[in-house]
């Protein structure tokens, strides 16, 4: 089971930085609208990875805000660049290169995530270890599955049990959970039996375990769920939006996509109180970034992609077949079956001309 996790994990962090933003991945649909992670390094002058020739086979190389390629296509896949350097893969093994293009940690790991809090996550032989911008290991590979530092802790599996290190290696949580994730804002959910609880970062349970389903804390909420449907929860674990709603996604900006119940499903946005603060009436929606959320609307016997602010109104009409949330003041769509990007007044910055955008699916959006 922890090996399947391990290749699946790996893949899916693969996959999932695939345009300039992120789906959202609490995967409890088979259409997931897009969200937000992490943004890229401003000062890597904003170079996108982009996909050409072939969705599923194409090289992936490097442009600049004009569409310019500043890194010829030449490799197998490409991330973003995360404390300016990049992620990529040459044959069959991950390296690390910067802005110029030049590797600068040569590509010997099976798989490699991106750099945070100073360290990368790297995968060799099956196992997961930890490296630092020189390429030199700071924590030997020995983990089944490790999730990456947050807030200074990495959850990480050795066997069937998850606990915490630090940047050391040394376990700070002993390995005693059948499940565990990062740390967002001081407190990380886990599970010993099949309810899930939040810990902090001694490991003292400060919301007993209770879910059937936990989510990270995101504006100071969290996403709980059980056999009522989705709700959130405070700090102190109680809950401030009753569970209700048969889905729901992560807190952004002050907005939450919600799924209404009934005969007609319709996506909405909740504010921090559990009030609609933009009424459900959309086929998809998409986590608030830099002010602006795609939504799906239809149109006629189709459906297209535009952006709404936040107080639900529509600033950029539905006109695109696919649509990523902001970043960098720049949003991924797909017209005609390629992606280019918009900026925030729906102009077409990068002419539609890419068969996959980094960061803007679970899958590459041109497949």
């Amino acid at each position: 089971m922890i090996e399947l996790l391990t290749k699946g994990k790996q893949e899916m962090a693969r996959l999932t930085r695939l345009c300039m933003v992120v789906v959202f991945c609490i995967c409890l649909s088979s259409a997931q609208p897009p969200a937000v992670a992490k943004a890229p390094d401003q000062d890597a002058g904003l170079l996108i990875p982009v996909q050409v020739d072939d969705p599923f086979s194409g090289p992936w190389g490097y442009v600049d805000l004009t569409g310019k390629f500043i890194i010829p296509a030449r490799f197998r896949y490409a991330d973003g660049f995360f404390e300016n350097l990049a992620a990529v893969k040459l044959g069959s093994k991950y390296g690390f290169i910067d802005n110029t293009g030049q590797l600068v940690i040569s590509p010997r790991f099976d798989a490699a995530d991106d750099f945070y809090e100073d360290v990368a996550e790297v995968w060799v032989d099956g196992k997961h270890g930890f490296i630092d911008k020189t390429g030199k290991f700071v924590i030997e590979p020995q983990f089944d599955v490790a999730w990456g530092f947050h807030e200074q802790l990495a959850a990480v599996a050795v066997g069937k049990k998850f606990g915490y290190i630090d940047k050391t290696g040394k376990f700070v949580i002993p390995l005693q959970f059948t499940f565990a994730r990062n740390f967002h804002e001081g407190l990380a959910a886990v599970n010993t039996g099949d309810l899930l609880g939040y810990i902090d970062h001694t490991g003292k349970y400060v919301i007993a375990p209770q879910f059937k389903y936990a989510g990270a804390f995101h504006d100071g909420l969290a996403l709980v769920g059980g056999a009522e449907g989705y709700g959130y929860i405070d700090r102190g674990g109680r809950i401030v939006i009753p569970p209700s709603f048969p889905l729901a996604f992560d807190f952004s900006e002050g907005r939450a996509a919600v799924v209404t119940a009934g005969k007609d499903t319709n996506y909405g946005y909740l504010d921090t109180k559990g009030t609609f603060a933009v009424a459900p009436r959309f086929a998809q929606g998409g986590e608030f970034s830099e002010g602006l959320a795609p939504v799906q609307v239809q149109q006629g016997n189709g459906y297209l992609w535009g952006y709404i602010d936040t107080s639900g109104k529509l600033v950029i009409p539905p006109q695109f077949d696919y649509g990523c949330p902001f970043s960098g003041h720049l949003a991924g769509v797909k017209v005609g079956g390629k992606m280019g990007f918009i900026d925030r007044t729906g102009k077409i910055i990068i002419p539609p001309q890419f068969e996959s955008i980094w960061g803007c699916g679970i899958k590459p959006l041109g497949s």
